[in-house]
């Protein structure tokens, strides 16, 4: 059928905010376009009177580079419910992104919204396992295995959750990648405002699970460990400034006590039966004991 490019709309289950388009894929397509003409390597159904795209959205963005709005091409028109355009998305972005982290966790968050609004696709999967919208219903929805769309999951909750960082997690290369990463969010209990600089450090780094430890190690760990030495530095300050400021008071009030000593004609013995002279220097014995084991234990 042939259909004006104005008329032409995105899946409507793909955000286009949250799907990447590659732009060199784009200009190979528009490049292709200009030798050989356009090929209908699009797919649509009619809505509301126009045509949603099930798939070929960098043709879609390549034929809008090149020809006008009111041009028209010719492209195939089929009846296609929203459950099929959920699956072709799915399918189109699996083989166009070699599973990105942000590719994986759209669809599947895309899929559970649409399962839940619609519980007769639900009674179409047959038995499965759990009894609320999980890993199992969409898996078998979409055709993938049950762990990438529970670690998906994980993912989506933790967004959710404010726990991690979305950017830091859409930036990874692969879907391994997002896994090591969750798993050293939780181990190590990353804050989330050094979680971007932690996925840009692995990235320079390498791949892998060594790659995103030593990550950790170089963006958090000794950063934490820095911190708590100058933290600890500061409190020893604290405490040297404090005891330094007693040791003044009590010398200024030992010399005050001497001179009331002599005032009175010597050393009392007791005061309501307690000799106060003899408890204050069997205390200050013991304080002098700790203060020369202070002395030769921190001697520089």
């Amino acid at each position: 059928m042939k259909v004006q490019i104005k008329d032409l709309e995105p899946n409507p289950y793909r955000d286009m905010n949250n799907y990447p388009m590659d732009e060199n894929k784009v200009k190979s397509l528009i490049e292709s376009i200009q030798q050989t003409g356009f090929w209908d390597n699009i797919l649509s159904r009619k809505q509301n009177g126009k045509f949603q795209i099930a798939y070929g959205h960098h043709r879609l963005a390549a034929i809008r580079e090149i020809f006008k709005p009111t041009d028209e091409v010719d492209i195939p028109v089929k009846e296609l419910d929203d459950a099929t355009m959920i699956k072709i998305m799915a399918n189109e972005n699996m083989e166009a992104w070699t599973a990105l982290p942000r590719v994986i966790d759209e669809t599947v968050r895309v899929t559970k919204q649409f399962l839940e609004g619609h519980p007769e696709e639900v009674k179409k999967l047959g038995q499965v396992k759990s009894g609320s919208m999980g890993a199992d219903f969409i898996s078998r929805f979409l055709g993938w295995k049950e762990s990438r769309v529970g670690y998906s999951l994980e993912r989506l909750k933790m967004i959710t959750d404010d726990k991690i960082d979305r950017e830091a997690i859409d930036s990874l290369p692969t879907e391994r990648a997002a896994r090591n990463f969750v798993t050293s969010v939780k181990e190590f209990d990353i804050p989330k405002e050094r979680q971007k600089s932690v996925v840009e450090k692995y990235k320079e780094t390498g791949s892998g699970e060594r790659a995103m430890r030593n990550a950790v190690i170089e963006e958090v760990i000794i950063p934490k460990k820095k911190k708590e030495s100058i933290d600890t530095s500061r409190t020893i300050e604290n405490e040297i400034r404090s005891v330094d400021s007693l040791a003044s008071d009590l010398q200024d009030k030992l010399l005050r006590l001497t001179t009331l000593y002599r005032e009175v004609g010597g050393v009392p013995e007791y005061w309501e039966q307690i000799n106060w002279h003899m408890k204050l220097v069997n205390n200050l014995n013991k304080t002098t004991t700790i203060i020369d084991t202070f002395i030769l234990t921190n001697k520089k």
